[in-house]
């Protein structure tokens, strides 16, 4: 066993690539003749590495579950505000910042735990590291941290069969949308909540799973994926990917939407925009590198994913921050876009920002600056998988042109060419 375990810290790229082979091939059919055909590493040597094929086997599981908690460690270390945090999380668990490969393996995992008491052990393990960690950072947000984080695991787990099973009715995108729908419910940020007045007033404070007044007057309470108030009022409920009022008047429709692929809801107020400062870089950063998941996991290849490390974004975001216009909501950065020549090359809305117009107004602008350049035409590119972000601009007056290649890190990337003829 210490053998073994060693094993698994010193060859990560063999069970990276093995990790790939599990997810595609299944626990069950995957051989080390497999993993050899993938790493070009010997059968004998891999014997050597591990021992056993089922030793091999619990390698890729742990180095899986491994991976998934280190990359959420970082991004972690680059946001500070709790709500964002917590997401982050719950995102990565359900596919939007993770992948179908992860997905894949976890399902794997528990389907072999079922039958191996060492596995068992940490697939257990696992669930309660994930589940002290959601807790921790619901902490500031509700009274029962614990109880909120335990139904979004639930949550999350009962999410992961549809999406690993490719039902069309429930892909990465959906489950996010239906998993951050549930916390906003269960931490009343529908309507926001833990507000303190400084005129005296009674104020909203945090309940057990939502809010309470002080004054005892009714107030809204979250349900299991709404609100209902205790003095019988019609209000406002989240359906599958929306709302809908119990009295049958119209609702405003909360959607989600990603990078560039908004399903939007025009702003009361529009934001305000600016050229980007050297210190929203970190912000930046954060937006691009979820929304560029959000939209292009399991519609890029592989080798692309694998390059795009939070690293990169950072690097970029910095290198950029000249040629970059920011959409600010108060003093935060609730999106940007970057414009080259006559290309709308990024943009992106962070998720707390979404579905409220400001993905339409960073659009507008960018055509604005390819106006302003000169170019009667501007273009931009999109991943054929990426059906929202499509759908978005072709409500915008964008033209789908046809397929070609882009390059991206030396990577050939099928794309879409949008175009839209602009007034000078």
């Amino acid at each position: 066993m210490r053998d073994q375990r060693r094993a698994e810290h010193k060859h990560p790229e063999i069970l990276a690539a093995a990790r790939i082979v599990v997810a595609e091939r299944g626990a069950d059919a995957t051989r080390f003749s497999d993993v050899t055909a993938a790493t070009g590493v010997g059968v004998s040597t891999l014997q050597y590495f591990f021992g056993s094929r089922e030793d091999m086997l619990r390698a890729v599981f742990r180095h899986s579950a491994r991976a998934d908690f280190d990359e959420v460690a970082v991004r972690l270390a680059g946001e500070t505000v709790p709500w964002r945090r917590v997401l982050l999380i719950a995102t990565h668990l359900t596919g939007a910042v993770g992948s179908d490969t992860s997905w894949r393996v976890w399902v794997e995992s528990w389907r072999w735990a079922l039958r191996d008491p060492e596995l068992r052990v940490d697939v257990l393990a696992d669930h309660t590291r994930w589940r002290e960690l959601l807790t921790a950072e619901l902490t500031t947000l509700v009274g029962d941290p614990e109880a909120v984080a335990r139904q979004a695991l639930a949550l999350i787990d009962g999410l992961a069969l549809p999406v690993v099973l490719g039902d069309p009715a429930v892909d990465r995108h959906t489950a996010e949308a239906l998993l951050t729908d549930a916390l906003q419910s269960l931490t009343g940020r529908q309507p926001q909540s833990g507000a303190v007045r400084d005129d005296g007033a009674s104020a909203e404070r945090p309940g057990r799973l939502g809010v309470a007044r002080d004054d005892g007057a009714s107030v809204e309470r979250p349900t299991r994926l709404g609100v209902a108030r205790d003095d019988g009022a019609s209000v406002e409920r989240p359906t599958r990917l929306g709302v809908v009022r119990d009295d049958g008047a119209p609702a405003e429709r909360p959607t989600r939407s990603g990078a560039a692929s908004h399903d939007e809801i025009p702003a009361e107020r529009p934001p305000r925009l600016r050229p980007a400062r050297p210190g929203d870089a970190p912000a930046i950063a954060r937006i691009w590198e979820a929304g560029w998941r959000d939209g292009h996991l399991g519609n890029v290849p592989d080798a692309l994913t694998r390059v795009r490390t939070p690293g990169t974004f950072r690097a970029r975001a910095a290198e950029r921050i000249s040629g970059t216009t920011v959409a600010v909501e108060g003093d935060e950065v609730a999106g940007f876009v970057m414009v080259v020549a006559d290309e709308v090359e990024q943009v992106y809305v962070d998720a707390a920002f979404r579905g409220g117009g400001v993905a339409r107004v960073l659009l507008a602008e960018a055509e604005r600056q390819v106006a302003a350049a000169g170019h009667r035409v501007a273009w931009l590119a999109v991943v054929p998988g990426n059906a929202r972000a499509r759908r978005f601009y072709e409500r915008e007056g964008w033209t789908d042109e046809g397929a070609f290649d882009h390059t991206a890190s030396g990577i050939r990337v099928p794309c879409r060419r949008y175009t839209k003829a602009l007034q000078l």
